[in-house]
């Protein structure tokens, strides 16, 4: 984010390229050394805001420990190189300056207006929840009257087969009977004739 941040001081466009290959370090230096856009003083603060936004939305990992800090106040110690605009320098030299802390504030902005976001998508990834457990639901449901409409069907044709086969013995049954009648009746005609 170094990079990126010294990159918005240019006043001329075709210099803020030579800003994405540099480390830390370099673009810092770099930084240093070139034409200040006019407006520079006026639109520094909000800059930094927004390359601070952009750091901490694409990695969740800085997120997750900007969010950490919860409501404590972040300030930069710049004890060592007496930045009192966008730090606090505590050496005895600065000893009478307060830092303005721009760094901190910018941090401290960008921890709120990502709390506000993610308090904002709280209800629709609760709705997003809820609709992927209903839709979880419905396929359970659809499975359930799917062997439920399988267990019917076996119980239909298990009916239909043991409705089959009692009208099967039945017809045995009565070929049977009417076989013994004819030979009771054959029985008795022999009986008659002897």
């Amino acid at each position: 984010s170094e990079a990126a941040w010294q990159a918005q001081k240019c006043a001329i466009t075709r210099t803020i390229a030579n800003f994405q290959t540099k480390t830390p370090s370099q673009a810092k230096a770099s930084g240093r050394r070139v034409k200040l856009r006019p407006d520079w003083e006026e639109v520094k603060y909000g800059l930094m805001v927004d390359v601070c936004y952009a750091k901490f939305t694409q990695n969740e990992d800085l997120k997750s420990i900007l969010l950490s800090t919860g409501d404590e106040e972040l300030c930069e110690n710049t004890t060592g190189w007496h930045d009192n605009i966008w730090g606090n320098c505590d050496c005895p030299k600065c000893k009478d300056i307060v830092g303005q802390n721009l760094l901190g504030k910018a941090l401290m902005e960008t921890r709120n207006k990502i709390r506000e976001e993610e308090q904002k998508q709280q209800p629709q990834k609760e709705l997003k929840d809820n609709k992927m457990v209903l839709a979880e639901k419905e396929k359970e449901v659809k499975k359930e009257n799917t062997r439920d409409i399988e267990k019917a069907k076996k119980k239909k044709a298990a009916a239909t087969s043991t409705s089959e086969s009692t009208r099967a013995t039945a017809r045995f049954e009565k070929e049977l009977y009417l076989d013994k009648t004819t030979a009771l009746d054959l029985d008795s005609a022999l009986e008659i004739e002897l």
